[in-house]
């Protein structure tokens, strides 16, 4: 999708109203559900990891809710990026109408106010934007490393609806954090900031990822958030944010994870302990929401082995 479409998206949703675009949206999607059957058929052998008893029906109606309820974030988007520089005429499009309730945001709270710096490991469910842009109204000094895509005029489109919110972005040309943005989050971090990093997405090359079970699989994911862990001893949290409702979000924080290890030959071992932790945590939210992950792109990697 061009940027050109998504700007005039963008002033149908100012003008005449978010509810025309996600109208657009599902239309859209309804679409890809029928005439892209390869993504169809990634996202229904998902859903048949996910829930094993359950016949390859139910994982069809899941794929559509899925793809639908994809829709609704995207309208979910361009509401919250309207709510910044709305026509004053347009009172249905302000901030108040984007709420959260939280779940252990008391740990990151307490981080915060140590200036301790901490890693936000994010992930492709829910909206991970949109929480980052809460999270920074909240007051949470936040730095979020994204990928580029060739020619996604949209993606670099909503990079800068997240500066706008204050939200520093790092993109580089694939999910992994590379050296000088390593380098950057480091001193993010002792100043006290929040990094975040998506683990569920990773196109690192070997030694950039970390294998994990996840829904009885293997996955790869992405080793970045540990590796910087490690380097800058700081807490690990695993965020998640979740709709339930037009502008409601629940906000999932988990205890901190420390990584640790005493010797270089112990860190590949560190880090697969604390991958596999976020792992079980990530299987645990989508066996809740299931029609909230968001990744189309194949995951799940071979059956795991047994023990």
């Amino acid at each position: 999708m061009k940027g050109l479409f998504y700007r005039i998206l963008s002033w149908f949703g100012r003008r005449v109203g978010v509810w025309f675009v996600a109208a657009f949206a599902w239309l859209v999607s309804t679409g890809y559900f029928l005439f892209r059957p390869g993504r169809v058929a990634t996202s229904v052998r998902f859903y048949r990891a996910l829930h094993p008893d359950r016949g390859a029906g139910h994982a069809l109606r899941c794929t559509w809710r899925q793809f639908h309820h994809f829709a609704g974030i995207f309208a979910e988007r361009l509401r919250l990026a309207a709510a910044v520089d709305c026509p004053p005429r347009n009172r249905k499009l302000q901030r108040a109408d984007f709420s959260f309730t939280e779940d252990g945001l008391d740990h990151l709270a307490r981080a915060a106010e140590a200036k301790t710096g901490a890693i936000l490991v994010m992930s492709h469910v829910g909206s991970w934007e949109i929480g980052a842009r809460l999270l920074q109204r909240r007051g949470f000094p936040l730095q979020l490393h994204m990928g580029i895509k060739e020619r996604e005029q949209i993606e670099r489109l909503q990079k800068s609806d997240l500066r706008r919110d204050g939200v520093q972005v790092l993109a580089g040309e694939s999910a992994e954090a590379s050296p000088f943005d390593l380098v950057e989050s480091l001193r993010f971090l002792r100043k006290g900031g929040f990094v975040s990093l998506a683990a569920d997405r990773s196109r690192g090359g070997p030694g950039r990822t970390v294998a994990v079970r996840f829904l009885g699989h293997e996955v790869q994911l992405s080793a970045a958030p540990w590796v910087l862990a490690l380097s800058a001893r700081t807490p690990v949290f695993h965020f998640f944010a979740l709709r339930t409702g037009r502008g409601r979000y629940r906000f999932v924080a988990s205890a901190p994870h420390i990584v640790r290890a005493e010797r270089r030959a112990d860190r590949h071992d560190a880090i697969r302990r604390a991958a596999q932790d976020y792992a079980d945590d990530l299987a645990a939210i989508v066996r809740r929401h299931p029609e909230q992950w968001y990744s189309f792109e194949p995951f799940l990697g071979p059956p795991a082995a047994s023990g």
